[in-house]
């Protein structure tokens, strides 16, 4: 796997839900910012539309981009099959 950047209009699959995300499923990102996320603390953070339709942000570590996701499943299907 590759780390990229995440980028306004990159599909992305949740990994880490929550109650507003569901695992597995695909997002479209809609900004991406560095936020405080506590005192001196920053983080890179994906605006969403998260599955109750309401824009929010959440850490970006929660998300990998979708073409890493599918390339994932497929090794782990082809290992699977013992290919």
């Amino acid at each position: 796997m590759t780390n990229k950047l995440f980028h306004k209009g990159d599909l992305v699959v949740c990994i880490s839900p929550d109650n507003k995300l569901t695992a597995g499923k695909t997002y479209v990102v809609l900004a991406v910012s560095m936020l405080p996320c506590g005192i001196d603390e920053w983080d890179l953070f994906l605006d969403v539309e998260d599955d109750h339709g309401v824009n929010g942000y959440s850490f970006a570590h929660r998300f990998i981009h979708r073409s890493e996701w599918l390339e994932v499943r497929r090794d782990r299907l082809l290992k699977s099959l013992g290919m």
